[in-house]
């Protein structure tokens, strides 16, 4: 079986989710449905594609790959002990734990050699 088109797709969900960590909080916002906590939805989808590509591809990303995409990992975890407000969505546009990661996200960026750019949003895969 030929795994080349899986790997592609799940490279480009894992940009797609860099891109959305990476672009300003007005673009963020539009990328999900209104019914969704937009804030747990860009962390989370970072976390999946994170770990899909690291599960499936490791040897294939270089350390600086790989470290990039650990720093922005550490940065969420540093949320999960703190300051509440970092979960609201009006966070994404004031509070520094949000510029720090957009900061992180397009370092990680480069580093893949992949635009900053919106991506493109899946409203498909959310139930209201």
């Amino acid at each position: 079986m030929d795994e080349e088109p899986t790997k592609q797709w799940i490279l480009q969900r894992l940009k797609e989710s860099l891109q959305a960590l990476a672009v300003q909080p007005s673009h963020q916002v539009r990328l999900f449905p209104d019914f969704v906590a937009k804030t747990d939805e860009l962390v989370l989808d970072f976390d999946h594609w994170r770990s899909c590509a690291i599960g499936n591809y490791r040897n294939e990303l270089t350390a600086e790959q790989l470290a990039c995409l650990e720093n922005i990992n550490s940065q969420i975890d540093t949320a999960t002990t703190g300051d509440r407000s970092i979960w609201d969505e009006a966070a994404l546009h004031s509070h520094p734990y949000w510029s720090r990661l957009r900061e992180l996200a397009q370092k990680c960026l480069k580093e893949f050699g992949w635009e900053c750019e919106t991506p493109p949003g899946h409203p498909e895969e959310y139930v209201g």
